[in-house]
């Protein structure tokens, strides 16, 4: 529950088992209709691949738009903070990791993925 009293949904919650494994896409958009079908609800998270359903069945989008410099130092902060524990937002059992491909994922996001 968010502090405003709705359900409050994280995507990464949604999308990972424990030890980082994923759920299929027939999972994910069954979680995703439950939820979209509350009364109200708050997604966090990106997940472009669900991004239409998500942004049809809304009301309002925040969209946090930081430097690239301020989402690195982010992730990195992150990796350190969480290091020897699990974060409160993701599935028990995902301990937090940085590699390669996240880093990657995070400097091409402004370039390939963000729509506007």
């Amino acid at each position: 529950m968010s502090i405003i009293g709705t359900k409050l949904v994280e995507m990464d919650k949604l999308f990972w088992k424990a030890g980082w494994k994923l759920i299929t896409i027939k999972e994910l958009e069954e979680k995703l209709t439950q939820i979209i079908h509350l009364e109200s609800w708050i997604i966090d998270g990106n997940y472009i691949n669900t991004m239409d359903v998500r942004l049809e069945a809304s009301d309002t989008v925040i969209f946090l738009d930081f430097s690239l410099w301020i989402c690195l130092w982010g992730i990195i902060k992150r990796r350190f903070i969480y290091r020897k524990s699990e974060r409160p937002d993701i599935t028990s059992g995902c301990y937090e990791n940085l590699n390669w491909e996240f880093i990657s994922y995070v400097i091409k996001f402004p370039f390939e993925q963000k729509r506007f």
